[in-house]
């Protein structure tokens, strides 16, 4: 009987221990200025669907969550001015940010140990440096900026068990975010082709306040009833994405609204337009999804303003020419800018051309945009890409009866114009009609809920099909890389 109170007794203070740390570990990154929420038990998730604006320094707060889910994970969110760098060692974070520091200088700022074993570092910027949350920035290595939230110390890794800890805390001074990795990080304004990049509201200039209204007027229309909500669900998500300000959408949207309202296809009065639109693009800020929005609008939208010129059409048709080392290129009737070898003067002609059937030229158009669009609203050295990506591309520009290409199909597109490594000991996979990229990592496909991980591929036989400028920003990423000793088309060996 002795045996069992004294197992009572150890449970009963086992709790309050834990909600004692929980409390006192939250009231210290409170007195910091990091806001904090709790966890579920256990996991990731926030224990409140509205954690964003619950997330407090009020430590009454604080000690009545302790009372009530004291053994809950404890979550920071990340206000504007600080950054985390997530580096996970499984998916090759270690040697991603060893390659960095190879080739910079290292930094000393707040540092913490998460139960699966990485790490995590956390940075003030300055308040004009829009930082970007970017899922594998680099391979293993996550970014994550204002609106995201990190894991903290008591916590436990909802996989392995662990516990988070603090190599060096909060209170011992966050560091300021490094020049030479600020230049790296993905910002929050994108480059686009329409010149609508995001602007502040205020001191911009009607041309561009009017360049943005027309991109959206377009890629957004309202052609009949009913289709209203769906078109501005889009085109805010769209807006957010790409980092706009809520005061230079909502006149935007607004005036969107009114346009097709004039033309009588939209009953919503404008009260009602305006209430939605409010509430469109709260859930939108709110999501917690909006990183894999943002892949799927963004890049429909993108995507469907890039279109091939004449040049490009006739390149595509153009016959392939071998010299007499083997080496393939293509005709230069089509555009008179495509590289030839200097040592090569006899080119034969093989009996070829690059594309022979519609879904070949299908695919080769997909694969035109799509680095187009990672050339110049990315900036990607490296373009990264699935298989979804060029089906998407593909859809938009056939006609409606047009079927997408399945799995087998795809495959025997990419074995024409791929180059691809071997696997399991076998030798590489040369392109059997023309290279035109080369892959050098190869990703996931979509499995259940966890989304597909794009493959890497480098660059070759394409540029010559680019437009001019999609070559030049290539050139210009190339040489930022090559200055800066990171991978790109030029020095990283083919896996």
């Amino acid at each position: 009987m002795s045996h069992s109170m004294d197992d009572q007794t150890a449970e009963g203070n086992a709790a309050p221990t834990a909600t004692l740390r929980w409390v006192t570990d939250a009231l210290d990154l409170a007195r910091l200025g990091l806001r904090v929420f709790p966890l579920r038990a256990g996991t990731k998730k926030p224990l409140f669907k509205s954690y964003r604006k619950r997330a407090t320094l009020d430590p009454v707060v604080i000690r009545a969550w302790g009372d009530a889910h004291g053994d809950c994970n404890l979550g920071v969110m990340i206000e504007p001015g600080l950054v985390v760098l997530d580096v996970d060692p499984r998916n090759g974070g270690a040697e991603s940010l060893r390659s960095l520091l190879a080739a910079h200088r290292s930094f000393r700022t707040v540092e913490a140990l998460t139960g699966s074993g990485g790490s995590h570092y956390l940075f003030r910027v300055g308040k004009g440096d829009r930082i970007r949350s970017k899922t594998n920035w680099r391979p293993g290595l996550d970014i994550l900026s204002e609106g995201k939230y990190f894991v903290v110390e008591p916590s436990t890794h909802p996989d392995t068990g662990k516990e988070y800890v603090w190599l060096r805390h909060p209170g011992q001074g966050i560091g300021n975010l490094p020049p030479w990795l600020l230049d790296l990080l993905p910002k929050r304004s994108r480059r686009s082709r329409t010149g609508s990049s995001r602007r502040p509201t205020s001191g911009k200039k009607a041309g561009d306040f009017d360049r943005l209204l027309e991109f959206v007027v377009n890629s957004f229309p309202i052609d009949a009833y009913g289709q209203r909500h769906d078109r501005m669900r889009d085109a805010v998500c769209s807006l957010v994405c790409r980092g706009d300000d809520d005061d230079l959408i909502v006149p935007v949207m607004m005036i969107w609204w009114e346009h097709f309202h004039s033309l009588g296809r939209v009953r919503t009065g404008r009260a009602g337009m305006s209430r939605e639109l409010l509430a469109c693009l709260r859930c939108t800020r709110d999501n917690p999804d909006l990183e894999a929005i943002e892949g799927a609008v963004w890049h429909r939208v993108r995507c469907a303003s890039i279109c091939l010129d004449r040049s490009q059409r006739r390149q595509m048709k153009s016959p392939i020419l071998v010299d007499p080392l083997g080496c393939k290129s293509l005709s230069s009737a089509g555009r008179g800018k495509v590289p030839r070898p200097q040592t090569c003067k006899n080119l034969t002609q093989i009996g070829d051309i690059l594309c022979e059937s519609e879904d070949e030229a299908a695919f080769v158009e997909s694969l035109i945009v799509h680095v187009t669009h990672r050339r110049l609203d990315l900036g990607e050295i490296e373009v990264r890409m699935t298989d979804d990506f060029l089906r998407q591309i593909a859809a938009e520009r056939r006609p409606t009866d047009w079927r997408p290409w399945c799995d087998k199909q795809m495959d025997r597109l990419k074995a024409k114009y791929f180059w691809r490594p071997g696997r399991g000991g076998r030798p590489a996979r040369p392109a059997t009609r023309f290279e035109l990229l080369r892959v050098i990592e190869t990703g996931t496909p979509t499995r259940g809920s966890r989304p597909a991980r794009p493959s890497i591929y480098r660059t070759t036989g394409i540029e010559a099909l680019l437009a001019p400028e999609a070559v030049q920003a290539t050139a210009g990423s190339r040489h930022l890389a090559a200055r800066l000793d990171l991978p790109s088309t030029g020095n990283k060996e083919a896996a």
